[in-house]
């Protein structure tokens, strides 16, 4: 564990001192069926992590029947000097194209779901979402082949709480969020769902999202109905 922390940490000086505080990577992983529940269809599985930049695993479809594999990736950009971490993930399967934006400094996560063309914003989980630096680190440790994430999926299950936000009140979480969740479109804050309505899942409205993506310790899978 020793020699995983200091080579993490001696790439992530070197990457600090040559470049302007920016850090981009293409990541690859592979879903696969969990079980015959369609509320759990699919597992985040990371163990082709090692080698994510190779463009060779594959991404089982979360069908019951069989299906030509897939590929599944997504784009982080990392940027210490905003404090901001940007992933972007392609459509899969049922789950939609979002772009998320972790957002250190307001302490938010914000959401563009382009298929549906919203935005979501809720409180950053810091617990399960690392900080800027601690992203990197863990994922160059993950392309050195020193360090292997575990296979947990952190499932959020999520409602739109309205009214809509306004221009302003997007406004107040910076440009960055203000672009990405522009006056055009709705935007909304997600709250989670109480214990009666999990319950109810089944009967949910089919207007939703769902979507998966890597913080690199933990998958995390957003269900949302709105």
């Amino acid at each position: 564990m020793l020699g995983c922390l200091v080579i993490g940490t001696w790439l992530l000086f070197d990457f600090i001192n040559r470049t302007n505080h920016t850090w981009r990577r293409t990541c690859r992983f592979r879903v696969k069926p969990m079980d015959k529940d369609p509320d759990t269809p699919i597992f985040f599985d990371h163990g082709g992590l090692t080698a994510f930049d190779d463009g060779k695993n594959q991404l089982l479809t979360p069908e019951k029947i069989s299906k030509p594999q897939q590929e599944f990736q997504q784009e982080i950009n990392v940027d210490l000097k905003k404090n901001i971490e940007t992933i972007e993930v392609s459509q899969i399967g049922f789950t939609s194209t979002v772009r998320i934006i972790e957002d250190f400094d307001h302490n938010i996560t914000a959401i563009r779901d382009f298929g549906v063309n919203k935005c979501f914003i809720m409180p950053l989980d810091r617990q399960h979402v690392p900080n800027p630096a601690n992203l990197i680190e863990t994922f160059l440790a993950m392309m050195s082949g020193q360090f292997l994430p575990d296979n947990e999926v952190l499932r959020k299950t999520m409602k739109v709480k309205t009214p809509a936000l306004t221009e302003s009140d997007v406004a107040a979480y910076g440009p960055i969020v203000a672009s990405t969740c522009p006056k055009e479109i709705k935007t909304y804050r997600l709250v989670p769902k109480t214990a009666e309505e999990m319950k109810n899942r089944r009967r949910r409205s089919t207007k939703g999202s769902s979507f998966v993506y890597s913080v690199g310790r933990h998958a995390i899978m957003f269900d949302i109905d709105h």
